[in-house]
C-alpha cells in the first residue's frame, strides 16, 4: 500500500499489474519508476543492460506498412500507411491488421478535433519509437474504445506522447 501510495496509483490496480492481470503501459512504468525512484527504468523492467525492449510486451499498435501499390479509396487522402497491430480502436472500426492511411502534415495536426483517431510517438525507453494508436480528446490521448483494452490516458502537454499524424482512412486486407 506504501508503494502505491507513493507511485499515486490504489493498491489493488498496482497489484493488478503485479499479478499480470492488467498490463503495463510505459507511461505507467515511467510512474512506477518515479514514485519508486529508480534512475533506470530498464532495471526495473528486468532488462539487462543493453538489452532490447523488442522482446517485451513494450511494443507499439502500428507498424509501417510498405505496400505502395495500396491506395486508399480517396485520392484526396495522402501520407504514410501503417498496418495496425493492436486493437486499441476496434469498437470504432479501426480494427486489427487494417492498413491506416496517416496525414503527417503540420496542417493536419493543427486542425486535429476532438475524437478524431491518431498515430502518436511515446517517450522510448530504448532510443527507439513506439508508436501508439489512440483518440484525441484535448489534451489526452485515449483508448476508450476498444473491445479487451483499457489504458490510461496520455497527456500530450505533458510530453507522455507526440502525436505523429491524424488517420483520414482505413481499409483491411489479409
Amino acid at each position: 500500500m506504501q508503494a502505491a501510495e507513493r507511485i499515486g496509483i490504489s493498491h489493488t490496480h498496482l497489484g493488478r499489474i503485479e499479478t499480470g492481470v492488467r498490463g503495463l503501459s510505459i507511461t505507467m512504468a515511467k510512474q512506477i519508476a518515479r514514485g519508486l525512484q529508480y534512475e533506470d527504468l530498464g532495471y526495473l523492467l528486468g532488462l539487462e543492460a543493453g538489452e532490447d525492449i523488442a522482446g517485451t510486451d513494450f511494443f507499439g499498435d502500428a507498424e509501417p506498412y510498405e505496400d505502395t501499390e495500396l491506395v486508399p479509396l480517396s485520392p484526396k487522402i495522402q501520407g504514410e500507411r501503417w498496418r495496425i497491430i493492436q486493437p486499441r480502436l476496434d469498437l470504432i472500426g479501426l480494427p486489427e491488421r487494417a492498413i491506416a492511411f496517416v496525414d503527417t502534415s503540420a496542417e493536419a495536426i493543427a486542425s486535429l478535433k476532438g475524437l478524431e483517431k491518431v498515430l502518436a510517438d511515446l517517450p522510448s525507453i530504448d532510443g527507439k519509437s513506439i508508436v501508439v494508436v489512440r483518440q484525441f480528446l484535448p489534451p489526452c490521448l485515449l483508448v476508450t474504445n476498444s473491445s479487451g483494452i483499457n489504458e490510461l490516458p496520455l497527456n500530450v502537454r505533458e510530453g507522455d506522447a507526440a502525436i505523429r499524424g491524424v488517420i483520414r482512412a482505413h481499409i483491411v486486407v489479409d
